[in-house]
């Protein structure tokens, strides 16, 4: 009987222990690949931006002057930030932690 109490007692807390929830995990980046796009016009739909045309948008964003995000629309993803990486022609997307 004491045996039967002890384990009992020994199945209560270990379950006690392991319902802690875990500590919350640091998010990675995630790269997208864009294959046959314009990375700059992916990044300007995906944030909810105004595209006027995909040659201009990398043209304008490789003087350093991207197309302007109109106000009132909410982009996909509202937890991080794009970076386009033109070397490999692909999206970099940054979660908030």
């Amino acid at each position: 009987m004491r045996l039967a109490a002890l384990l009992l007692v020994g199945l209560m807390v270990v379950s006690a222990f392991g319902q802690d929830t875990p500590p919350r995990q640091r998010r990675q980046p995630v790269q997208i690949r864009v294959r046959h796009a314009d990375p700059w016009a992916v990044k300007t739909l995906l944030e909810g931006g105004q595209l006027i045309s995909p040659e201009l948008s990398t043209i304008l964003a490789l003087m350093g002057a991207p197309p302007p995000v109109t106000q009132g629309t909410n982009g996909l993803f509202q937890d991080g930030k794009f970076i386009v990486n033109p070397a490999d022609n692909s999206l970099w997307f940054i979660p908030n932690n």
